[in-house]
């Protein structure tokens, strides 16, 4: 079924200490799986964001079939497919000032989210449109809204903001 069923359907009134998101990856469903499972979150919970930090432009594009045949074109290989998911971050940088985050930067990236508001917030692009515009070298050229971690720093991070609680 998709994230959407079972949203909709399954996830009823529990709510969780770790969610890992790891669907469809476009953009338009990372945003909706995220905002359905925000409200089934609380004070500790963390939200781990799988595949956000595409290693080339041809990596970065929604549709895989296009990616391969682009990435073929180009001669390219590797890379794997991660599709638009980083704008999901830049979204959650523009959107979310009470939600902290810190990216994995090892293998395709994965940005764990926390309830910490963040006090240097200040929108970059303060438009969905512009975010669902947006290209790998964007991202790339942005690359510090990501908030880049090795593993371990990034959990410690995560671990800090959690359990101040």
């Amino acid at each position: 079924m998709t994230s959407d069923e079972y949203f909709a359907r399954h996830i009823g009134r529990r709510q969780y200490d770790l969610v890992f998101l790891d669907g469809l990856h476009t953009y338009e469903q990372i945003f909706r799986d995220f905002c359905a499972v925000l409200p089934h979150t609380h004070a500790r919970s963390e939200i781990l964001i799988d595949d956000t930090l595409p290693s080339d432009p041809y990596s970065a594009l929604p549709d895989p079939s296009e990616a391969d045949r682009q990435k073929a074109a180009a001669g390219h290989t590797g890379g794997g497919w991660s599709g638009d998911v980083y704008k999901l971050v830049f979204a959650i940088h523009d959107f979310f000032p009470t939600l902290s985050y810190a990216t994995i930067k090892q293998g395709k990236g994965q940005t764990a989210v926390w309830r910490e508001p963040r006090a240097d917030f200040a929108p970059l692009m303060n438009s969905h449109e512009a975010i669902s515009r947006m290209t790998w070298q964007d991202m790339q050229d942005n690359l510090a809204i990501m908030q880049l971690e090795d593993r371990d720093a990034a959990l410690d991070r995560v671990a800090s903001g959690i359990f101040r609680k």
